[in-house]
C-alpha cells in the first residue's frame, strides 16, 4: 500500500513536470495537494522527486517542477523547512547563481525560469520571511551580493550581472590607468607644443609681416579735424575741405564697409626658403604627431571622472594647433624656385623637340653617304647629296660645283655657254667678283 502512494506520487510529480506547458494541469496539482494532505509522511518523498527533477538538464522540465513546488510550498511548512535547507543549491538550479552550473536549454524557457524564481523568492519571502528568515537572507543575499533588482523581472541573470560587473569594473580601471598616463604626458608634452606654436608663428611673421601699427594714425587726420571743426557747415571753406575729401553733397551720408576676404599667398624663392622649409618640418611633427596625440587625449578624457581641468587643456592645445593649421594653409605657398615645384631627375638634360611638318619626311628619305672624291652616278641624287660630296676647296673655275662664282655666272648667262666658252666665262667670272670686292670696299 505505501509502494502505491509513493508511485503514485511520482506519476502525479512526473504528469506535471513534463508537459513542455508554461502552466500546470489544475486536477493533477489538486490531486497531489490531497494526497500529501492524507499521507504527510510521503511530503520528504514528494520533496526529493521534485528536487530529482529540477536537477534534469531540461529548462522546460526546470520551469514546471518550479512552479510544482511554489504549489506545495505556500501549503506546507514542513515543505518551506526542508527548502529553506537547501535554498543555495535551489538558487543556483532556478536564478544561475554559480557560473559553473549554467541553465540548460532551451534558451526561452530559461530566460522565464528565472524571472519566474525571482517573483516566487520575493513572494516567499514577503508571506513567510519572518518564520523562515533564511529566505529573507537569501533575498538580501540575491538583492546585494548578487546585484539582482527585483524591480526589474526582465532583468538579466546574476551570473550575467556579475559577468558584466565584473568587466565594468576592468574597464574602469583600465580607463583610471590612461588617465594616469595622460596627465604625465601633458606635463611632459604641453611645454614642446607650445613651443612648435611659437616658432610656427615666428616663420608666419617672417612670411608675412603682421600690422603692427594702425594703418592711418590720428596724426594724419589731425590737420583735416581742425580745419573742420573750425569752419560752420555753411562756409565755403568747409565746402572745398569736404569737397577735396571726394564729398560733395553734404546731404547725404557715406558707408564705407571694409571686408577683409584676401588670403596671403607666400611664393617660395631662394631669400624664404629656410623659413619655409623651417615652417614645413613644424606643420610634419604637428599633424603626424602632436595633433593624434591629443586627439586620442580628448577621447579618453571625455570618458574618464574627475577629468574636467585636463579636458580644458586638451581642448586649449587642439585649439592653438588648429588655429596654426588654419594660418598654414592660408599661406598657399607658391614655389618660384624649379627645384621646388619640380619632381623631374637631374638626368633629365634634353628636351624633346616636336618636329616640324615637310622637314622630317624629307631627311627620312634622304640617304647621305660619306662624301667620296667624286660624285657616284650609280643613282639620281638629290640636291643635298650633291652639294655634300663637293669638296671644300675646290678650283675656282669648276662649273660644276654649284657654290663657285662660275657655276653661278653661266646660270645667269644661260645655258648657251659651251665648253670653249667656259675659260672665257671664268676670267669675266673672276674680274667681277674682284669688281664687287672692290666696290663693297670702297663703299665702307
Amino acid at each position: 500500500m505505501e509502494q502505491n502512494k509513493e508511485a503514485k506520487i511520482l506519476e502525479f510529480i512526473d504528469s506535471l513536470t513534463t508537459t513542455g506547458k508554461k502552466t500546470l494541469d489544475e486536477g493533477q496539482v489538486k490531486g497531489l495537494i490531497e494526497l500529501l494532505k492524507k499521507e504527510k509522511d510521503l511530503m520528504n518523498y514528494a520533496y526529493y522527486a521534485l528536487m530529482t527533477q529540477l536537477r534534469k538538464d531540461h529548462a522546460e522540465i526546470r520551469y514546471s517542477a518550479l512552479l510544482t513546488i511554489h504549489e506545495i510550498f505556500m501549503r506546507s511548512n514542513k515543505f518551506r523547512t526542508m527548502l529553506e535547507k537547501d535554498l543555495s543549491e535551489f538558487f543556483e538550479l532556478v536564478v544561475e547563481t554559480n557560473l559553473d552550473r549554467p541553465l540548460p536549454k532551451p534558451w526561452p524557457r530559461a530566460k522565464d525560469l528565472k524571472i519566474k524564481a525571482l517573483e516566487l523568492i520575493k513572494l516567499w519571502a514577503s508571506a513567510h520571511g519572518r518564520q523562515h528568515f533564511r529566505l529573507q537572507d537569501g533575498l538580501e543575499y540575491l538583492k546585494y551580493c548578487k546585484k539582482v533588482d527585483f524591480n526589474d523581472m526582465e532583468a538579466r541573470s546574476v551570473a550575467q550581472r556579475e559577468q558584466i560587473q565584473r568587466i565594468e569594473e576592468k574597464k574602469e580601471k583600465i580607463l583610471n590607468e590612461k588617465v594616469l598616463k595622460i596627465r604625465s604626458e601633458m606635463k611632459e608634452m604641453t611645454t614642446e607644443i607650445s613651443n612648435t606654436v611659437v616658432q610656427m608663428e615666428s616663420c608666419f611673421e617672417l612670411l608675412i609681416p603682421s600690422a603692427t601699427n594702425d594703418l592711418f594714425s590720428s596724426e594724419d587726420f589731425e590737420t583735416e579735424i581742425e580745419e573742420l571743426t573750425t569752419s560752420s557747415p555753411n562756409d565755403s571753406t568747409f565746402g572745398d575741405t569736404l569737397r577735396d575729401h571726394g564729398i560733395y553733397d553734404l546731404k547725404k551720408s557715406i558707408t564705407i564697409e571694409v571686408k577683409d576676404n584676401s588670403q596671403a599667398v607666400v611664393k617660395t624663392n631662394e631669400d624664404n626658403l629656410p623659413i619655409i622649409e623651417n615652417l614645413n618640418d613644424l606643420y610634419k611633427e604637428m599633424i603626424n604627431r602632436f595633433l593624434p596625440m591629443v586627439t586620442t587625449w580628448l577621447k579618453t578624457l571625455t570618458k574618464g571622472n574627475n577629468c574636467i581641468d585636463d579636458l580644458k587643456k586638451a581642448i586649449d592645445l587642439k585649439q592653438m594647433i588648429e588655429s596654426v593649421f588654419k594660418k598654414y594653409k592660408d599661406l598657399k605657398l607658391k614655389s618660384n624656385v624649379p627645384s621646388l615645384d619640380t619632381d623631374d631627375d637631374d638626368e633629365d638634360d634634353f628636351v624633346e623637340v616636336k618636329d616640324k611638318e615637310g622637314y622630317e619626311a624629307e631627311v627620312k628619305n634622304t640617304k647621305v653617304n660619306k662624301p667620296s672624291s667624286q660624285p657616284s652616278c650609280s643613282k639620281v641624287q638629290t640636291v643635298a647629296e650633291k652639294a655634300y660630296m663637293w669638296n671644300f676647296k675646290h678650283p675656282e673655275d669648276n662649273a660644276k660645283d654649284p657654290t663657285s662664282a662660275l657655276s653661278t655666272l653661266s646660270k645667269r648667262i644661260g645655258n648657251t655657254a659651251t665648253d670653249e666658252s667656259l675659260p672665257w666665262v671664268s676670267k669675266f667670272a673672276k674680274a667681277t667678283v674682284n669688281d664687287s670686292c672692290d666696290d663693297l670696299n670702297n663703299g665702307l
